[in-house]
Formats: C-alpha cells, sequence, structure tokens
C-alpha cells in the first residue's frame, strides 16, 4: 500500500506528464484491442455450432474440358445431401440442403421490413446444424409457404405476442406462414439468416439431379475420423445410382467435405487481413508500450534524487520496481477508463469501422482480449523503467546521468519512428487501392440508373415497362435476368456440334434495349435485336481460342435450339473488381426478366424519389422500390472503404502517440543539454548549428527506422493488393515520398521544440546550472 500511495503522490505532483502518458496509452489500448478483437472475430467463425467438430459443407470440383481440375466450390446439386443421408445412413446422423437468397422482404400488414437475410432450407436444417429451435416444429419445413423466424426477428415483428402461424407476406406477393422461431445466429458465421424459408415454396423444377448448381450442402457425421473418408470414396458409385445417364457429367465431378468451422479461416482474403490486422495491432501495441517507456526513461535525470532518497532510507531494488508497478497500474486504470469513455462515445464509427457490433466483438468467450492487451501492456511500460530505475547505485544517485542513458532513449524512438513509417505506408497503398476501384472504368454507365426486382410474367413486363416510360423523370427503360454487377448464373456452353466450348459462361436474359442503355461498349457486330441471338464479350472469345469475325456463329446452352452470336462486346466486371474478367453471354429475350433498369433524368437524387411514389402508386399489390445501381457498386467496396478508415485510426493513433513520444524525448534533450547549448553559444556557436546539433542525433535514429518501416508497408501492401483481379502498383516514388515527408515532420518537431532555447541569453542558462 506504501508504494501505492507513494505513487499517487507522484502523479498529483507530475500530473502534465502523466496526462500525456495516459491520453497515449488510451489511444493505442483502445486501437490495437479493436485490432486484436477484430482477428479473433475472424479465427473463430462458425465456432458456435455444437458438435462442430463433426458438421462438414460439401464441396466440389469440376474438371474442364481440357483435363484440368478447378478449385472446390460450395455448391452442389439440389438433392445431393438428401442422398447422402439416405445413402449412408451408418456414417452420416444428418444432412440438409439449403439455397442463399441473400436479403427478402417481409410484411407484416402495411409494415414493411426489408433486408431481411434469408435462405431456403429442409426439414433437417436445424437437426443438421445443432442450431437450437426455440419454437415449432422442423418438420413443418417439408410444407410450401412456410417461413421460420430469428428470435430477434420475431420480436421485432410481433413484439411479445406468440408469432406461431400468423402470417406474413413475402415482398407482397406470397402469404407465408410463421412455422417456429430459432435462436440468433452470431455475427461471426459465414451462412448468417434471420429468415428461412421452406425448401418446398421453391419451383418444383429447381434443385434437380444435373443441373442448377447452385445449392449448400451441410452434413453432420456421427464420426467424421471415420465417415469423412468412406463416404467420399464412395460417392462416385452412388451418382451413378441417382445419374445413370450422365457418366460424362460424374466423372468430372469431384467431391470433398470441409469442416465448417474452417471455411472462413481458409479463404485467401481472410488469411491476408488477419495477417495485416495482427501486424497493425503488434506494432501500434509496442508503440505505444515503449512510448511509455521512452516518457519515463527520459525523466531519469529529474527522478534519479527521488530514488536515492528512498535508498538512503531503507528501499529496496524490490520495493522501488513496486512503487513503479503501482505508478504504471494507475496511469493504465486510468487510460483503460478514458479507452471505454472513447469507445462509447465512438461507437457507431467503431462499430462501421471493424463492421461488428461491440457485442458480437465482445463477448464472454473474448473478453480475454482486452485483459490480454493490458496486461501485456503493463508489463512492458511497467516492468522496463521501473528495473532501470530500481537499480541506480546510490554512490550515482546525486551525479548528473547523462550520456549513459542515451543507449535506452534510441531504440524506443526506433520503434516510433518505423511504426510510424509502415501504417503511413500502407495507408498510402490502401487509399491508392480504393481511389482506384471507386474511379475506375466499369465497361458501362451506372450513372443515373436505378433498378428493382418486380415480379411479373413476361405478358406483363410490356405493360409495366410502358407504365415507366410514361412517367416524366424517366429516360429509357430496359429488364434483365441480373443487374449489371450481380454475377449472372454459370452455363456449360456447346458448340452446335455437341462437343464442350466453355465450362463456365456467365449467364443472362436481357430484352433488346438493355445493353444499349447501359452503355456497354460494342467492339464487333450489332446489339440484340430480335430472338435467339447472343453477345458475348472478348473474355468468351479468348477462351474459346477464337479470332476474327464471329457473327453469325452459333452456340448452345443446352436449353432448347442454338443461339446465333451477332456482336462481342468490351470486357467489364461482371460483379466487383475481387473477381477476374469472365466470359459473358447475354441471350436476347423480348421480355428480359424481372429485374427492370430504369435511366433517369437529373437531378437523380430527386427522381429516384419520385419515382418510387409514382412506382408504388402504380403497382400497389407489388413490393417495387428502386435503388441506385451506382449505390450498389459502391457498397461492393465496403470492406475497403472500412479498411482503409481503421488504418486511419491506426495512423492518428500512432503520429498521435508518437508526437507525445517525440516532444518529451526533446523535451528532456534540451533540459539534459542546457548547459552544453550555452556554452557552444558563448564560443560563438550559431542558431543552424546549436538545431543542427540536436536534430543529427535523432535524425541517424529516424533513417533508418523510417526505412525499416516504408520496407515493411510495401511488404505487407502487396499482399493486402493480391485479393483484387486488378490493382494499382505503388512505385518506388509514392514510398519514397513518404519517407521523406515523415522525415521532414521528425525534423520540424525537433526544430519547433529546441528553437527557442537556440535562441536564447545563454547567460539564463548557466545561471539556471
Amino acid at each position: 500500500m506504501k508504494q501505492l500511495y507513494y505513487a499517487y503522490q507522484y502523479i498529483l505532483r507530475s500530473w502534465r506528464e502523466q496526462s500525456i502518458k495516459i491520453v497515449s496509452l488510451a489511444v493505442g489500448v483502445l486501437v490495437s484491442m479493436l485490432l486484436f478483437a477484430r482477428v479473433a472475430f475472424e479465427l473463430n467463425y462458425d465456432s458456435f455450432y455444437p458438435g462442430t467438430e463433426n458438421l462438414f459443407m460439401l464441396q466440389c470440383s469440376y474438371t474442364d474440358k481440357d483435363g484440368m481440375s478447378g478449385p472446390s466450390e460450395p455448391y452442389v446439386y439440389g438433392k445431393m445431401p438428401g442422398a447422402l443421408l439416405e445413402s449412408f445412413p451408418d456414417y452420416i446422423e444428418s444432412a440438409t440442403v439449403i439455397r442463399t437468397d441473400l436479403s427478402s422482404v417481409l410484411f407484416n400488414g402495411e409494415q414493411r421490413y426489408a433486408d431481411c437475410r434469408s435462405i431456403y432450407a429442409d426439414e433437417h436444417l436445424f437437426a443438421t446444424t445443432g442450431v437450437a429451435l426455440l419454437s415449432g416444429n422442423a418438420e413443418s419445413l417439408l410444407r410450401p409457404q412456410v417461413i421460420f423466424l430469428s428470435q430477434t426477428l420475431a420480436r421485432q415483428i410481433f413484439g411479445d405476442t406468440d408469432p406461431l402461424n400468423k402470417t406474413l407476406v413475402a415482398d407482397k406477393t406470397t402469404p407465408m406462414t410463421v412455422g417456429g422461431v430459432f435462436e440468433d445466429i452470431p455475427e461471426n458465421s459465414e451462412l448468417r439468416y434471420d429468415v428461412v424459408y421452406s425448401f418446398a415454396t421453391l419451383e418444383p423444377s429447381r434443385g434437380g439431379w444435373g443441373y442448377d448448381i447452385s445449392y449448400l450442402g451441410l452434413v453432420r457425421f456421427r464420426d467424421s475420423t471415420t465417415g469423412v473418408d468412406n463416404v467420399t470414396a464412395r460417392i462416385p458409385e452412388m451418382l451413378k445410382k441417382y445419374m445413370p445417364g450422365e457418366k460424362w457429367q460424374t466423372e468430372r465431378e469431384r467431391y470433398s467435405f470441409v469442416p465448417v468451422s474452417t471455411v472462413h479461416s481458409s479463404m485467401p482474403e481472410v488469411h491476408r487481413m488477419v495477417l495485416i490486422m495482427s501486424v497493425l495491432a503488434f506494432v501500434l501495441l509496442l508503440v505505444t508500450a515503449l512510448n511509455y517507456v521512452l516518457i519515463s526513461v527520459s525523466a531519469l535525470p529529474r527522478r534519479a534524487k527521488g530514488v536515492g532518497v528512498h535508498k538512503c532510507n531503507g528501499a529496496s531494488a524490490g520495493e522501488i520496481l513496486g512503487c513503479f508497478l503501482c505508478e504504471t497500474f494507475l496511469v493504465t486504470a486510468a487510460s483503460l477508463l478514458l479507452a471505454v469513455l472513447l469507445l462509447y462515445q465512438f461507437r457507431e464509427v467503431i462499430e462501421d469501422s471493424v463492421h461488428v457490433s461491440l457485442a458480437g466483438l465482445f463477448t464472454l468467450h473474448t473478453l480475454w482480449i482486452p485483459l490480454g492487451v493490458v496486461i501485456v501492456l503493463f508489463l512492458i511500460a511497467g516492468f522496463l523503467p521501473g528495473r532501470l530505475f530500481s537499480h541506480i547505485p546510490v554512490s550515482q544517485v546525486f551525479r548528473r546521468y547523462t550520456n549513459q542513458r542515451m543507449s535506452w532513449k534510441r531504440p524506443l524512438l526506433f520503434v516510433q519512428f518505423a511504426g510510424m513509417a509502415f501504417i503511413f505506408g500502407l495507408l498510402a497503398v490502401i487509399l491508392m487501392q480504393y481511389y482506384t476501384v471507386m474511379n475506375q472504368d466499369l465497361g458501362y454507365t451506372p450513372e443515373r440508373v436505378a433498378y428493382s426486382y418486380i415480379r411479373s410474367t413476361d405478358d406483363e413486363r410490356a405493360l409495366i415497362k410502358s407504365n415507366l416510360n410514361n412517367l416524366p423523370m424517366v429516360e429509357k427503360v430496359a429488364c434483365s435476368w441480373n443487374e449489371m454487377c450481380n454475377g449472372y448464373s454459370g452455363f456449360v456452353v456447346y458448340n452446335v456440334d455437341g462437343t464442350r466450348l466453355l465450362d463456365d459462361a456467365r449467364t443472362s436474359f436481357c430484352d433488346y434495349n438493355f445493353l444499349p442503355m447501359m452503355g456497354v461498349h460494342l467492339k464487333q457486330g450489332k446489339f440484340i435485336d430480335g430472338p435467339d441471338q447472343v453477345i458475348v464479350n472478348e473474355e468468351f472469345l479468348r477462351r474459346a481460342h477464337w479470332t476474327g469475325n464471329v457473327q453469325g456463329r452459333q452456340i448452345d446452352i443446352k436449353w432448347d435450339n442454338p443461339r446465333t452470336i451477332v456482336g462481342v462486346i468490351a470486357d467489364y466486371s461482371n460483379l466487383n473488381a475481387y473477381v477476374p474478367k469472365a466470359p459473358i453471354i447475354w441471350v436476347g429475350s423480348y421480355s428480359g426478366g424481372g429485374s427492370y433498369s430504369v435511366r433517369l433524368k437529373e437531378p437523380f437524387a430527386e427522381n429516384l424519389q419520385a419515382l418510387n411514389k409514382e412506382v408504388a402508386l402504380l403497382f400497389p399489390d407489388r413490393d417495387a422500390v428502386f435503388a441506385s445501381l451506382n449505390k450498389k457498386i459502391k457498397t461492393q467496396y465496403d470492406s475497403v472503404r472500412r479498411f482503409r478508415n481503421l488504418v486511419s485510426i491506426a495512423s492518428f493513433s500512432i503520429l498521435l502517440i508518437a508526437l507525445m513520444g517525440l516532444w518529451g524525448y526533446t523535451n528532456d534533450e534540451v533540459r539534459r543539454r542546457s548547459k552544453e547549448i550555452a556554452i557552444r553559444k558563448v564560443n560563438g556557436a550559431e542558431a543552424s548549428s546549436i538545431l543542427w546539433l540536436l536534430s543529427k542525433e535523432i535524425g541517424w535514429t529516424a533513417l533508418p527506422g523510417v526505412l525499416l518501416g516504408i520496407v515493411s508497408a510495401w511488404y505487407i501492401g502487396g499482399k493486402w493488393l493480391e485479393q483484387f483481379s486488378e490493382s494499382v502498383a505503388p512505385g518506388l516514388l509514392l514510398f519514397m515520398g513518404i519517407a521523406v515527408a515523415i522525415l521532414l515532420f521528425i525534423w520540424s518537431m525537433v526544430t519547433v521544440r529546441t528553437w527557442s532555447v537556440a535562441n536564447e541569453n545563454p547567460v539564463n542558462s548557466i545561471q539556471s546550472e
């Protein structure tokens, strides 16, 4: 208790110095804690399932026409999970088929609930995953038009009323009966949903053998150590039973099982993100701790006499160390309190940057993360200076500590400068890439385009388009299966003689006005203007090994009859910049599809609001809400924006910490060398030479530190850029510019602090000695 009292008294006496420590620690603790918590969040994806060691996802890889095996993907036939359960009951406890629907809109009377995360699943969903069913019977999923709700969504819609057997309307067209309520799915799940539609609700033609490979299969083994290998080996023989006439197809398919708990963490982009955030968190934590040590060690000449007095009065080295640990404990506690206040004050900004709610980030299972960060910080920040002070010999207490302790300060400054250069270098790479993806030429013109999916038949579409065209704010209208950036469906393409041409062409239908309206660049031929016509992109020609004029060539997509190629369009991203350019086919259709695209007149924002008001009046029985296509495209890069914001926060934090450390270090250097400076001035030294004297030592420490940080930023930034199909190439000049800017910043900081001393009357310094 005595050490704690002495520490408390010293903090009160030196409140200015301690406030700097508290602020720097609070900022460093907060940001590093968030980064480490986000890493733990990523590495614990899908670990919440009970018996997760026996829960696997079915994946399939395909051999192309050249005999090359492609990557395993989690998309299988809709009948596949049920066939596995039926064929291998000794090994498989349960299996379920799932079709993701991304989001849907539910109506409870006139109340609209938009963007509900939803899936289609069969009656085995809850038995397979282990997600608790709070009310209802899973067998209800055998019936069409049955819906299950998460606990939170059910409470949001119905309050405290029992939702069982209540009716909701999906997309304002299909009544759905609530069959049950299940527990909420945690945020760190690859398969997160609030709504489960019964699989029987899908069209009867969906999910058959040999076609429509767009389903997920989850399998729970009785014992995965023996079941996985046995079932995997026997799948080819099983497929002969269910697909007897498709020998060529069964031979090109290779199935495997992947533990659900490793699906997310095994993704390359997750590996990169975890690596980068771990490095950022470690660098920031280390800089924060060593900055505290630097400020403490810089006060050595001033505090040595106080330590000497304690030792002369019988204090041991252990007691002196305990006193410094108590001081660090009090400062750390105050900084932790400040960090919690900052966390609460900037909660919305933080949750958007880490893309996780704070409740999901800091659960009972992850409370060890902030605790671990604080303990590591406390040990480094308290033990190093405490041990140094406790080992000062009494015989030297009243001597002046000068150059012999500089060896402590320079490594600490080196780490701070390296960390600052690393984070600012990485930030520059991220800013360049974000600017590039947000301003790239998409290959079409999404400006002033709004889209909406409206359930409609072929006969209804002509009337809907006519009504939209008559609205005063509308310039053009067109229909398609998909929006331009929606990925499209993958199909095998054949020559007219039946030989395979391409194994995965991204294919969609559109009416005759769609591609011209979207401003797609035509490279050859003409746009679609009649039935049975298709248009392909340049990547399609490269994959098919076609050259020259391809107009008039025919391809078969195995629907009903050959289609004639009438034109070639320029390549564009049919999804986003993460995905390489794909072979694309647009198939002409008079009616197009249910996705309506409208190009509006200016001003776009006002006209979009006016359009939705008119549409609500025109189609009161349909859920037709138009949204900005440009906004949807930008939303695809929210992860880049969030990562940019996270690194920006880290950059600001480390700049603030380094600024405090450098300012405190310079203050102590000026105080320590004041007599030397005065004597030099008496002997004729100019102010410029004094400034050079004080800045050159820091310069020799800063130069290698900044270079190390810049090289690290170049390497880590390159790893981050690997996730993009098209990325910037940061040049040497960029990193050199950042290094020079940081060195100039350091020099200016030293100059500002030492300018008054360099121009001061030397008599004042000598008198104070």
